[in-house]
């Protein structure tokens, strides 16, 4: 993880694709890119956009169903919507622990 001090702070939308790549795909294959949102640790995804969305909207989306998503600060503290901070998930998709890594599994 990321400390504080070195996440970026750009204040702008991270996106996989820009418009002109989405438009380009869209033409050629006649379907959007669905954009969405997961790690390793909350496989497949934890938030995406809905799949039958007729555009690519630059989005990751809304959390899949059963799965919480909120923004904290430094603190811990959850912030605003449209804020910068870290994104946190909870559902049944995130693992519960690492495998063989006792000492990650501590917090």
């Amino acid at each position: 993880m990321l400390k504080p001090e070195s996440r970026p702070r750009s204040g702008k939308p991270a996106t996989a694709t820009g418009s002109p790549t989405a438009a380009r795909w869209k033409k050629a294959t006649g379907v959007p890119i669905i954009e969405g949102y997961g790690l390793t640790e909350t496989s497949p995804v934890a938030i995406s956009n809905p799949l039958n969305s007729s555009d690519w909207t630059g989005s990751i989306g809304l959390p899949i169903p059963s799965t919480q998503v909120t923004i904290l600060d430094e603190r811990g503290q959850e912030l605003p919507f449209g804020a910068v901070g870290e994104i946190c998930v909870r559902g049944p998709q995130v693992m519960p622990r690492y495998w063989n890594r006792s000492e990650r599994n501590q917090g």
